[in-house]
């Protein structure tokens, strides 16, 4: 079949084109509409010494102090991505088991599947971005969930330096400082949905338009 063949079949099929684009179209629409709200949690945490060692060494305690840092916040940049972390903090916060713990609006499941440990590693993203400073995301259903897991995140990883300053005898002795959790409404790219839809309608009406006169002929 040459080329003029299929564009005489385009053109005849345009109908059945345009419709399917629509249809995609509407479907993107009613999808975003139904879609229940999500907002992104941004909240930072900074790394702070909590006390200082009183000897004859300590003008080189800033410098250390610092190179410590780096190691903790490494640490708990870690600990944010451990299954057994955010499960604990999840159920700090007192909303563990309230939907389906594969879903992406960051909620902890019922109880730990095979396949959830994994997913359970990627409710949080924690980058360490300075030697002091782990900024952390996470994704939730409503405000007040967002509000109560930043509360758990700063006692779970307040307890577990503490744990760490006892386990040094003192030696390591850190504090995390949080400026509070800044909660947006997360939005849909109309503009980049459409044009997937708009894309993918295109390939399936003339997909759809070759298999009609393939099977009328």
């Amino acid at each position: 079949m040459e080329l003029k063949e299929y564009i005489k079949i385009l053109q005849k099929e345009k109908k059945l084109i345009v419709g399917t684009v629509l249809i995609l179209l509407l479907s993107v629409a009613l999808f975003s509409a139904l879609k229940p709200a999500t907002y992104d949690t941004d909240l930072p945490l900074l790394v702070a010494k909590s006390g200082a060692q009183d000897t004859n060494d300590y003008k080189y305690g800033g410098y250390y102090a610092v190179q410590a840092s780096e190691a903790v916040a490494d640490n708990i940049s870690q600990w944010l991505k451990s299954a057994s972390v955010v499960n604990e903090i999840y159920s700090r916060a007192g909303i563990i088991g309230s939907s389906d713990p594969l879903n992406k609006f960051g909620v902890a499941p019922r109880r730990l599947r095979g396949d959830s440990l994994k997913a359970l590693s990627k409710f949080f993203k924690a980058d360490k971005v300075s030697s002091q400073y782990v900024r952390l995301n996470y994704r939730t259903g409503d405000k007040e969930s967002a509000a109560k897991i930043a509360k758990a995140v700063e006692s779970v990883i307040g307890e577990k330096l503490e744990s760490l300053e006892k386990l040094s005898n003192g030696e390591i002795s850190f504090k995390i400082i949080s400026g509070g959790p800044l909660v947006v409404k997360s939005a849909d790219n109309i503009f980049l949905n459409g044009f997937l839809a708009v894309v993918a309608g295109l390939f399936l009406g003339i997909f759809l338009a070759l298999g009609k006169e393939y099977f009328r002929e």
